[in-house]
């Protein structure tokens, strides 16, 4: 996950997430929203209104978006291809960036310190088992979820 320096954010960012991932947000300056029920009034509280949103989670999550108000222009979501049919928000995901240069920007992001590229775990190839069965357990603290396992198979034994 990408945080740059909070003295170059526009606005203070606010990030949902279980409570288990609220001290890593924290720690990159982002404020953490607890999800569940009464999301939309815990983020209305928080936040002095919401300029952007990007649902990496789906089920419900553009939705909250236009019902906070934040403009269809400036919602992105990377799971939610029903709400994009829908509404006309964003679905500028992976595939829109899957070209050299922004490889080489990312790479060159890691390398600066400017990108975080948390690794869960390391498996062997013949651990491949176990490593399915923990993608789908375990919760990360940028908000990744796998619906389907064999969609995340390459961020798993991809190298490090």
């Amino acid at each position: 996950m990408w945080v740059p320096s909070p003295s170059n954010w526009p606005s203070a960012p606010v990030g949902i997430a279980s409570p288990a991932n609220h001290s890593w947000l924290a720690s990159h300056g982002v404020t953490p929203i607890a999800y569940g029920s009464g999301l939309a009034d815990r983020l209305r509280k928080t936040a002095d209104g919401i300029d952007a949103f990007i649902d990496t989670y789906g089920e419900g999550y553009v939705k909250l978006a236009l019902d906070l108000g934040v403009s269809v222009a400036r919602i992105d979501t990377i799971i939610d291809f029903q709400a994009v049919e829908e509404h006309g928000v964003k679905a500028e995901g992976s595939a829109s960036a899957a070209d050299i240069e922004v490889v080489a920007e990312l790479a060159s992001l890691v390398a600066d310190g400017a990108l975080e590229v948390p690794i869960a775990a390391v498996f062997r190839l013949d651990e491949i088992h176990a490593a399915f069965t923990q993608l789908e357990v375990v919760q990360r603290p940028w908000g990744l979820r796998s619906p389907s396992p064999c969609r995340c198979a390459y961020g798993v034994f991809g190298r490090v």
